[in-house]
């Protein structure tokens, strides 16, 4: 059986994306390149996850 995520769930997961971003520039252990690289993705899935959020109070807002 599948897990469905929650909104708490998606904000979280966020979150925890966002705190990524904030230490990235402060590993040692990837090149400027990698970090830029890295960024350009956390972005990304902040977005799928903001686009999730909204689609999941969009969908809760239909069916009332």
């Amino acid at each position: 059986m599948a897990h469905l995520l929650t909104i708490a769930d998606i904000k979280q997961e966020r979150k925890r994306l966002e705190n990524a971003i904030e230490i990235l520039p402060f590993s040692v252990h990837f090149s400027e390149d990698e970090k830029k690289e890295l960024h350009e993705i956390f972005k990304t899935l902040l977005h799928k996850y903001d686009t999730a959020l909204a689609r999941s109070i969009a969908v809760n807002f239909e069916l009332l």
